[in-house]
């Protein structure tokens, strides 16, 4: 419990009186047959389950598929293992845009775990899948995760005073209360079940691309930014040994088509789908009326910015 407290109050979140009594913590690995747990637990939990929301996976951009087999795809089998034990129970399967491609070990391994959820769809199981874009911080706080990629690639940006020239290029950027908004509610009707859903701005007007999104942070930098060609940037950033991206220099480095990195190969990716996940949302106006990112960077530049810089 004190790990769930630690993580609560990193984001700021706080509980009403009486909801800690009606969490249960059951350490065990999603990976491992009976997902950890002894054979007593394991049926315990089965039995008096009705619905799963299976939200554990790994994600690491240098380490390779392997790495990720048994966090991303042994896990999803041993969930739809789980879901199909002692009851039946609806299984809300929650992965990334990222599974549509088009390269990656991550990726690798959600389009793998996807396509094991769609087999079971197509056996029958109450299984929804769910798609999020990158997921940004709380449309009200602004508090999100800023030690992931682009929590750590906008500091760079700040620190360095440089940003990549990415033309066509999109993050499909979306707030976190929109992502657990949207999932809950579509996961209140059983009439939902054995589709997908896109969880990203249900406006494609509303979306940024890499271009639009550098130059909001340029004109919230204190100091003017400098674009620059790709190459050049990732040269620049070898100079910053203890930046925050140092340690994912060999991912921007790497080669996966011809000449073109990984982030590079991702221009003029195709525009994805809402519709399922706007008809799915049709009776809750206040989800589908999603803030603008170009509104929301405002609330979220203060955890990018360096401490030594200042807001204009």
């Amino acid at each position: 419990m004190a790990r769930l407290r630690q993580n609560l109050a990193k984001y700021r979140i706080y509980l009403e009186p009486g909801m800690e009594e009606k969490i249960l913590i059951v350490p065990g690995d999603f990976g491992q047959p009976n997902l950890g747990l002894d054979q007593h637990m394991y049926k315990l939990l089965a039995a008096s389950s009705s619905v799963v929301f299976p939200l554990g996976a790994q994600v690491n951009y240098v380490q390779p598929y392997s790495s990720h087999r048994a966090a991303n795809v042994h896990s999803t089998l041993r969930m739809i293992e789980f879901a199909n034990s002692q009851r039946p129970k609806m299984l809300h399967y929650c992965s990334s845009i990222a599974a549509y491609g088009p390269s990656g070990f991550v990726l690798g391994s959600q389009m793998v775990a996807e396509t094991v959820v769609w087999n079971a769809i197509d056996n029958g199981l109450p299984v929804a899948i769910y798609r999020s874009g990158f997921v940004l911080g709380h449309t009200q706080s602004g508090i999100g995760k800023p030690d992931d990629f682009v929590g750590r690639l906008f500091k760079s940006c700040f620190e360095t005073g440089c940003y990549p020239i990415l033309p066509a290029q999109r993050k499909e950027f979306i707030p976190v209360d929109f992502v657990v908004g949207a999932l809950l509610h579509i996961a209140t009707s059983p009439a939902r079940l054995r589709k997908a859903y896109n969880l990203i701005q249900p406006r494609h007007e509303a979306a940024i691309d890499m271009v639009t999104t550098f130059k909001l942070l340029n004109g919230l930098s204190p100091t003017p930014m400098q674009g620059m060609p790709y190459a050049d940037w990732v040269q620049r950033l070898l100079l910053e040994l203890r930046g925050p991206l140092h340690p994912l220099i060999p991912m921007l480095q790497e080669t996966v088509l011809g000449e073109m990195t990984r982030w590079e190969i991702q221009e003029h990716m195709a525009i994805y789908g809402t519709e399922n996940m706007r008809q799915a949302l049709s009776d809750a106006p206040e989800l589908l009326r999603c803030e603008p990112m170009s509104a929301l960077f405002e609330r979220y530049v203060a955890q990018w910015m360096p401490s030594r810089l200042s807001r204009k």
